[in-house]
């Protein structure tokens, strides 16, 4: 028996079956066929030759692959056994063998079928007689005669003992009986043990015929006979199943393919758990002392209570347990690959728009986040599978360089490995960066001139409106004459909730800073600078007028961190916000304010017109007399009434805003997205085919065709009362064939990014996927 072989350490090197390699240079004459047998017709039972001397019957064909060159006699009519295609061209004179299941590396004895290692089938020699079957191809001759031939004892062949005996065969030339099984089926070493090799050759002693310890009864029961009726009785069976000789030797093998796969599949829906649930799948100790192991085996552990698989593979005794850490890196791999594959699938010949961004994991190392924005097709849509935009998360690239150019490279190399095809691309969102958005070597320059010839840069509209929110914050003069901790540039919209915060909760803090006094501690002379500090009316008015403004900006924030929003909307949301914003720059918004701020002080014991502490104004120094001085460090107007309030902060607030809005979100020169807005429905010029012409063209739409569809589409939708793109697509989609052009421009619309704020949804995962505490996880895991 053949020591069973360790598996690969690579389940990829594993499963793939291949053909075992046969121990016996001989061919087996009963298979014959690597694949399946043709099972074109089937047969329960040994289909015989019965003639007769007096009448001859019309011969009966059963469909073959090849007939066989064989001859009968006059008064005999044949019948075909179905074969496989290669057994029919095998010579009759050929001795073959079958490789035993033994011989693939993974088959156990216990699956092993019940022959020896070999299965010879033996055939005829070239002196057979051919009145007889020459090979399988061939029935039995079991002919039926009046008489026999008599031998010298005056003794001859029965018709009768064809009675339950299929097997049994008389040459009429030769006056023998022949064993089918044997000749055919049969194993040649046993034969030479016993009279059964009598019946391959040739039995005549019809005395001892039906003799209890010989003849016909003794080879019935011979080991060599009893093999080869097993032998027949298998390709019976493989013939009427449509099996592969391959599969029935290699049961064994199919078997543990079976088994390894059962358990792998029990292993990765393990690590998919913990992947999801994005918690740690090893431990520093995973030996059998260890208390914990590590979630992974603890869930495995645990599910074997009540799964056999899983108990097969936590008492496994071979060293083929897949539990290794680059097991588990792999099957993680394959199943982000399958993920990737679909994604790839659905963006294929679709328009799409990239986005990336760039951060640091806990590690230090930088990661750049690949993702893809796609507009659902039309039959998706219509089924409800899918949301009508999807932007998909493609993974991480570990940079160590971070010029344009290896960014770009990284960026093709990354897609290309993928699979999608770079010239769909419409459009690409970064951030500001000069790296990424530089027009003459900026990695969006680099990409469109040579990878993407369609994809236009879009400015996030998120960093954009934080860049907003950072300089307006910087006209306020109040944070550089207070010792209080400004807030993060980088965390969008926690301004608002900062200031919310303070204000709801003003009363705690102040009494929170007075314990801290009464300590006497060393935190106490800060906590009495910042008690102070928010008991200035400065601070209070400041505080309220930043909470006023940024309020809409908050939502404007949010809102455009919507996965769903076109570029379109977000322009109308911003110029919601700049219509607010002039709305409030009147003396009545700022009274209104103003009587809400004494109120609070009021309630909180606050004097509004106390004046804040004057600090020692900085001298012009002496050689700055002939000059005029624009601006000095350190000269500073206090406020302290609410006229100057409203001319030194509320006012120039309001202003700052509204200069970065415009200056920020302006896009006047941007051709393509003014033309964009022509197919929102709320536009004064919605669906105008000379606004729509740029667009048209960087899609490769024919104008003449699309002008056609304009004409007919406008009086369709004229008493339609659409908000935005997205409804105008559901609109369209039951009429695709009739105006594909104007489709596949809303789909472009839509799929056009407003920000990459999933980019940075994608690093708040890696944050808590890569922890502190997991700060060796490799960039293949991540």
């Amino acid at each position: 028996m053949e020591q069973q072989k360790r598996p690969s350490k690579s389940i990829k090197s594993y499963f793939p079956v291949k053909k075992p390699k046969a121990e016996s240079p001989l061919t087996p004459a009963l298979a014959l066929s690597s694949t399946t047998i043709d099972t074109s017709t089937t047969t329960s039972a040994l289909p015989v030759i019965n003639s007769s001397a007096q009448s001859a019957t019309s011969p009966t064909i059963l469909p073959t692959s090849t007939p066989s060159d064989t001859s009968s006699s006059a008064t005999s009519s044949t019948t075909t056994l179905p074969i496989s295609t290669q057994s029919a061209t095998l010579p009759t004179s050929a001795q073959s063998a079958t490789s035993s299941a033994a011989t693939s590396s993974t088959a156990t004895s216990a699956q092993s079928v019940t022959s020896p290692a070999t299965l010879p089938t033996s055939t005829p020699s070239a002196t057979s007689p051919t009145d007889i079957s020459r090979s399988i191809n061939e029935p039995p001759s079991q002919p039926i005669l009046s008489s026999y031939v008599q031998n010298s004892d005056k003794r001859s062949f029965q018709s009768q003992w064809f009675k339950d005996r299929p097997w049994l065969e008389y040459s009429v030339i030769q006056n023998k009986a022949y064993c089918y099984y044997c000749r055919h089926y049969g194993i040649l070493k046993l034969a030479a043990k016993s009279q059964c090799n009598a019946f391959v050759s040739g039995f005549c002693n019809w005395k001892k015929a039906l003799g209890l310890n010989s003849g016909l009864k003794q080879h019935a029961s011979s080991e060599s006979h009893l093999q080869a009726t097993t032998n027949y009785q298998e390709y019976l069976l493989r013939f009427n199943t449509k099996t592969s000789v391959i599969a029935v030797l290699d049961t064994g093998r199919s078997q543990q393919i079976k088994r390894n796969r059962d358990r792998i599949a029990k292993i990765a829906s393990a690590i998919l758990l913990c992947a999801r649930q994005m918690i740690a799948l090893r431990s520093h100790y995973e030996n059998e002392t260890s208390n914990n192991r590590g979630n992974l085996l603890e869930i495995l552990s645990w599910s074997s209570e009540t799964d056999p698989i899983i108990k097969s593979i936590m008492e496994s005794s071979n060293n083929a347990t897949y539990l290794s850490h680059q097991i588990q890196n792999e099957l993680l791999e394959i199943m982000a690959n399958q993920i990737r594959r679909k994604i790839a699938e659905q963006i294929s010949g679709n328009f799409y728009s990239l986005m990336a961004d760039e951060s640091k994991d806990i590690s230090g190392n930088a990661q750049l986040s690949i993702v893809i924005r796609v507009v659902s097709s039309p039959a998706d849509v219509l089924s409800n599978k899918n949301k009508k935009i999807q932007e998909y998360f493609l993974g991480f690239i570990r940079l160590q360089q971070f010029d344009a150019v290896t960014l770009s490279n990284e960026i093709v190399q990354f897609l290309n490995l993928h699979k999608i095809d770079l010239k769909k691309c419409i459009a690409m969102c970064f951030d500001g960066a000069s790296v990424m958005s530089g027009c003459h070597a900026g990695v969006q320059t680099i990409l469109r001139d040579n990878f993407m010839p369609k994809g236009i840069y879009i400015h996030c509209f998120a960093h954009k409106l934080n860049l907003v929110i950072i300089d307006v914050c910087q006209v306020v003069t109040y944070y550089e004459t207070t010792k209080l901790k400004k807030w993060s540039n980088i965390r969008w919209d926690s301004r608002w909730s900062s200031i919310d915060s303070i204000i709801k909760n003003y009363r705690a803090i102040l009494k929170a800073l007075s314990d801290l006094i009464n300590d006497g501690d060393s935190r106490s002379a800060d906590a009495n600078g910042l008690l102070i500090a928010l008991k200035e009316p400065l601070f209070i008015v400041t505080l309220f007028v930043i909470h006023k403004i940024l309020g809409p900006i908050k939502i404007l924030s949010n809102q455009l961190q919507d996965e769903s929003l076109d570029f379109e909307t977000a322009r109308e949301l911003i110029s919601s916000i700049v219509a607010q914003m002039k709305s409030y720059r009147d003396d009545s918004t700022f009274e209104s304010l103003y009587s809400k701020v004494a109120q609070f002080c009021t309630e909180n014991q606050i004097d509004i017109s106390q004046k804040s502490r004057q600090r020692r104004q900085k001298q012009v120094p002496a050689r700055f007399n002939d000059c005029i001085a624009t601006l000095i460090t350190g000269h500073r107007e206090y406020a302290d009434n609410e006229e100057q309030y409203r001319t030194t902060i509320y006012y120039p607030l309001i202003d700052s805003v509204l200069i970065e809005l415009n200056h920020r979100f302006s896009n006047a020169n941007m051709e393509i997205l003014i033309s964009i807005s022509s197919l929102c429905p709320k536009n004064e010029k919605f669906l105008d085919f000379e606004i729509l012409k740029p667009f048209a063209l960087h899609l490769d739409i024919n104008p003449d065709m699309l002008k056609n569809e304009l004409n007919v589409l406008r009086p369709m939708l004229k008493n339609k009362k659409l908000l935005d793109l997205k409804e105008l697509y559901c609109e369209l989609i039951p009429f695709v064939p009739a105006f594909p052009n104007v489709v596949l421009m809303v789909q472009g619309a839509m799929t056009i990014p407003v920000t990459s704020a999933t980019c940075e949804r994608s690093f708040s995962k890696m944050k808590t996927i890569k922890t502190a505490l997991r700060n060796t996880m490799s960039d293949e895991r991540l």
